[in-house]
């Protein structure tokens, strides 16, 4: 029975790898909160800036809609003003357009 403590006191724990990500085609070690969130969001999702990791700025996309603007050519003429019952389509009145 003895054996048994002895070998638990020569027993060494496993030695855990520190997490590493590739980042600009270098391998970064970082803590595990920051290597969890580059793993969520992607490595390419992220540069490395003056020696920090940061993540790439998002390109915001502006799309327009259309909207209903009295027009000068050729348009709908709505039913008592209501723009979701065109009565005709004239000279004049209104046309869906696009800011």
């Amino acid at each position: 029975m003895t054996a048994i403590f002895e070998a638990l006191k020569n027993f060494e724990p496993k030695k855990v790898p520190k997490p590493t990500v590739t980042i600009g085609g270098k391998n970064i070690e970082v803590d595990p909160k920051l290597f969890r969130e580059i793993i969520q969001h992607g490595e390419d999702s992220f540069i490395l800036k003056n020696g920090k990791i940061e993540m790439k700025p998002m390109i915001k996309s502006m799309k327009g809609y259309p909207v209903l603007k009295a027009s000068l050519e050729k348009g709908h003429h709505m039913h008592d003003g209501h723009p979701y019952w065109p009565d005709s389509f004239k000279e004049g009145g209104y046309t869906w357009q696009t800011e």
